[in-house]
């Protein structure tokens, strides 16, 4: 049980910076005193914080998380509490999580000036690269993208079993650590963490804009729980997905090392639009599974709720895969377009994709990327099959079918020659013999347009009779007789 105690003055930067640099009298831990302070031509080598309320540095194998006033920014007044608790945690589940690292909160960590103040130290990993520096490497290599898609998808998978939502996954704060069994993510920075031990204290920090869900930046409030990482981890897997297959988006949309892959914070305010990164980036890509994360990826922006877990997408995404028409030879399969009909209509063909409004007609038969966006997650039906709630069939003319005459309840049934007989006589009964004719679907009731014709050219005959009845009159008659000159 973590009790709430009461809040410290922190030392500055520059405080800690005066202490380092006797490290062996002035941090406490022998393990890590023992060790040599990491410098570089500046003089001591910090390891990000610049702007925030920690301090990092490395020593010996140690790196050592220093907390610091640095204004605006000040420590959590539980920060203390909260890395006992994520400590514990770590020690616990290290098994079930394998991003985990050992986090170790040492009370008496190191004595500043007349002080003493905690510190956090977790292990320095040798050979292991920023996620970031990682994908500049090699998002070119598509076997080394699919391997680090898997990764991700382990790590995110692993974290969402055992209840911990790190807070901050971005290209900084995860290592890629490369062995003969192949790539293993590796978590760093655990100022944020969310376990269920800290469930009800507040929120800390809003995490890194290019990974996080524009909703809950400020000033609107950010949950902290288990589903703050939903997006962040949604995002990151989507890019790394699309550099396997489509390498060329890395440097044609901006990509870097440590602030954004694939998507920005913009990006994700305009994700209706139909040139947004987000609806080009489900007509470039030819994986239908990635497709459905992406589309997921929209609708979380539109109803600015988080999306679901990771493995219930692929879930679901697997479910329609697996109804998907496979092709019977080697050749690469295909990925075929969708119907093609007008607004105003709804479309169901056999052999095609369901889809929640009917698309426009485009003058090369492809689709927009925004109709993709709309596309149903619903499996192919079976030939004669129609799914429950499917629209009723009109004609569908798609690139590879032979269009298909709609049936519903209009259409005639065929009169046996028994009730054709009954018919003609209930005509004849009700005054005369003269039967109509059917007029075909396509030919439907006279046009109005059409009577206004009759009577403009019935009016403009009678016109020309008249004057013709006059000049007669006046030529033939009147003028003979003299009466007119």
């Amino acid at each position: 049980m973590i009790t709430h105690t009461q809040p410290l003055t922190w030392p500055t930067k520059a405080d800690y910076d005066l202490a380092i640099k006797n490290w062996k009298q002035s941090i406490l831990d022998p393990t890590i005193s023992s060790g040599t302070l990491s410098q570089d031509n500046m003089g001591i080598h910090r390891f990000g914080g610049a702007n925030l309320y920690v301090n990092v540095y490395k020593i010996g194998n140690w790196m050592i998380r220093c907390f610091c006033s640095n204004p605006p920014r000040q420590p959590p007044n539980d920060i203390v509490e909260r890395y006992k608790a994520i400590g514990d945690f770590c020690a616990q589940h290290r098994q079930d999580v394998s991003a985990l690292l050992p986090v170790t909160f040492i009370e008496r960590g190191i004595k500043v000036q007349s002080q003493v103040f905690p510190i956090v130290k977790m292990p320095f990993l040798t050979h292991c690269p920023a996620l970031g520096d990682f994908i500049a490497e090699h998002y070119h290599e598509k076997s080394t993208m699919e391997a680090l898609s898997q990764a991700w998808l382990r790590m995110i998978n692993e974290m969402e079993h055992a209840s911990f939502a790190h807070g901050d996954l971005d290209l900084t704060n995860v290592l890629v650590e490369q062995s003969q069994q192949g790539l293993l993510l590796r978590l760093i920075d655990y100022d944020n963490v969310w376990i269920p031990a800290l469930d009800g204290y507040p929120q800390t920090e809003h995490g890194h804009a290019p990974f996080q869900h524009p909703h809950f930046l400020p000033p609107n409030p950010r949950p902290y729980d288990a589903l703050m990482d939903r997006f962040s981890a949604l995002v990151i897997y989507i890019s790394l997905r699309a550099l396997s297959t489509n390498p060329e988006l890395y440097d044609e949309w901006g990509a870097d090392e440590s602030e954004r892959l694939l998507f920005s914070e913009n990006d994700y305010k305009i994700a209706n639009l139909v040139d947004g990164r987000i609806a080009q980036l489900i007509s470039r890509v030819t994986d239908i599974e990635l497709r459905g994360y992406i589309q997921v990826l929209a609708q979380s922006l539109r109803t600015d709720l988080m999306p679901p877990a990771l493995s219930n997408i692929a879930q679901t995404t697997m479910r329609i895969s697996l109804t998907t028409s496979r092709p019977t030879s080697s050749q690469t399969p295909t990925i075929q377009p969708p119907p093609i009909a007008l607004w105003g209509q709804q479309v169901y063909t056999v052999g095609q994709t369901f889809w929640n409004t009917p698309i426009q007609s485009q003058p090369n038969g492809q689709h927009s990327p925004d109709d993709t966006a709309r596309m149903y997650n619903w499996a192919t039906p079976a030939a004669g099959n129609t799914p429950p709630n499917a629209p009723v069939p009109l004609y569908a003319n798609t690139p590879n079918s032979t269009p298909q005459k709609a049936t519903g309840a209009n259409t005639t049934t065929a009169l046996t020659p028994s009730q054709q007989r009954q018919k003609k006589r209930r005509q004849r009964q009700q005054g005369g013999t003269n039967t109509t004719t059917a007029l075909t679907p396509s030919q439907g009731n006279p046009p109005v347009h059409s009577m206004r014709r009759i009577i403009l050219t019935a009016v403009l005959g009678s016109t020309v009779v008249a004057l013709i009845i006059i000049l007669v009159f006046f030529f033939f008659v009147l003028r003979p007789m003299g009466i007119v000159p």
